[in-house]
């Protein structure tokens, strides 16, 4: 299966196949997305594993976090290649910068990847949201999983964005800092949209980019 839930019975999983943490507040939201560091036999509901994710900051297999759903682009060889060279470039990009261990220099909300420039417009680093890294990643590979242009990603009120960052909603501030002016609703990558993606058959996800619905925040996506 492309995408599912997790259950007591094991799945295998594979190494950077898309790994899903539901929000513990509201049912089914997907609050947060990484790849899988390695190759598991057998994976269940809830299970702690490592990623390779922005945390933030960008973790390559330190620490472990529960999961409660997964996807898989059935990655090839060459992709799972792709995708190494795309995360080792990044880590070397924040080393060079002095910003390792930075988690708001490395972060992004709206857009869902950002590039940080020198005054003469060299690029010096990316930024990424949870869902951008992993959108950017397989991008990198050749796999475009979703429409991600900016007209046509759902609006996300303060609600739905407080589950995907919370006390967000509660801070300004913090809002003003990642680009998310006013009171909403803006047009945010939800980490649910990567795994909504990946619901889909093999041959479609490698042939077209899914285009998101507001419904697609929550694994299962459904109608709102």
């Amino acid at each position: 299966m492309p995408a599912q839930l997790l259950r007591d019975e094991p799945v295998p999983a594979h190494r950077y196949d898309v790994a899903a943490h539901d929000s513990q507040d509201l049912p089914n939201f997907v609050q947060h997305v990484g790849l899988f560091a390695d190759d598991r036999s057998e994976l269940r509901r809830n299970d702690q594993v490592p990623l390779v994710h922005m945390g933030p900051p960008l973790e390559t297999g330190e620490g472990t976090i529960a999961i409660q759903s997964m996807g898989t682009a059935a990655l090839r060889t060459d992709d799972i290649l792709q995708i190494q060279i795309f995360i080792d470039d990044r880590a070397a990009e924040y080393e060079a910068a002095g910003i390792r261990q930075d988690k708001r220099a490395q972060y992004c909300v709206l857009p869902h990847v950002e590039s940080f420039q020198e005054l003469d417009g060299t690029v010096t680093y990316w930024k990424f949201s949870c869902a951008g890294f992993v959108i950017e990643a397989y991008r990198f590979a050749g796999l475009d999983l979703l429409i991600t242009d900016q007209g046509r990603i759902p609006p996300v009120g303060l609600h739905l964005l407080d589950a995907a960052y919370p006390g967000i909603a509660a801070s300004p501030r913090l809002r003003a800092h990642f680009k998310l002016q006013g009171d909403g609703p803006w047009n945010v990558v939800l980490a649910g949209y990567v795994l909504n993606a990946l619901n889909r058959p093999a041959d479609a996800i490698r042939r077209e980019p899914h285009q998101p619905t507001r419904g697609d925040a929550f694994f299962p996506g459904h109608r709102m």
